[in-house]
């Protein structure tokens, strides 16, 4: 554990904010911004999803669900107002909600909840809610390391690796992808990042210690929606 002083992370923390909303503490450090594209470290390059042989897998699969959760098991989650505070080992996590406001046209404003908690894996899955988007991020509960995702994290069988995929609608108002995910005693690393054109992941599932079984839906020459099982092989 770090013996220096705790930091305080706000993130996505856009346009200037009434500073009541912020949390002050005695003999804690603040940081006022943390913008989107400082949330992940050791970030891999993307990849075209054409780089990837996927092949038919016939399988079924149950839809996921993402609930808002009770915060009262949770002594290191709790709320303050418009904040959400997540105490990790070495770091304190503040997420301040802002709301959208059409007069200000402040389109990235954000309001944050706890979708899911892995203690297992000392890991938060955390959602976020802006104007005609959402997005994911994970908190690990050791470092305090924050990293953007796709969606709900899937652990792997050994625990090694975390995989995380969206579909959405092809209009796009959330990225359609998927990440594959380690963490280590410093943070999260992304081994792989891909972007996908039209429809996403969805449905997935590990089959083996490096590959997955998902569904994807597929729109014919009649525009009819259905979806194809199929496999990847992630490493």
């Amino acid at each position: 554990m770090k013996t220096s002083l705790l930091t305080f992370f706000i993130l996505f923390l856009i346009g200037c904010k009434d500073p009541q909303k912020s949390i002050q503490e005695k003999n804690k450090t603040r940081i006022d911004t943390l913008t989107e594209n400082k949330i992940g470290s050791k970030t891999a390059p993307i990849i075209l999803e054409n780089e990837k042989e996927i092949v038919n897998y016939d399988t079924d699969f149950s839809d996921w669900k993402i609930d808002e959760i009770d915060l009262t098991p949770y002594s290191f989650l709790n709320r303050k107002n418009d904040t959400l505070v997540l105490t990790a080992r070495d770091t304190i996590i503040l997420l301040v909600n802002e709301y959208y406001d059409e007069f200000k046209e402040n389109y990235g404003a954000s309001s944050f909840s706890v979708a899911h908690v892995y203690p297992h894996y000392n890991i938060v899955e955390l959602q976020a809610t802006a104007y005609e988007y959402s997005y994911h991020i994970l908190a690990d509960l050791h470092t305090g390391d924050t990293i953007f995702s796709y969606g709900q994290p899937m652990f792997s069988n050994n625990g090694k690796y975390i995989f995380t995929s969206n579909v959405d609608l092809e209009i796009g108002y959330d990225d359609n992808g998927y990440q594959l995910i380690t963490v280590d005693s410093l943070g999260f690393n992304t081994l792989k990042t891909v972007t996908l054109e039209g429809w996403g992941i969805q449905k997935a599932s590990w089959i083996s210690a490096d590959s997955i079984a998902f569904s994807k839906v597929t729109l014919n020459e009649n525009d009819e929606l259905n979806s194809e099982n199929k496999k990847m092989k992630l490493k």
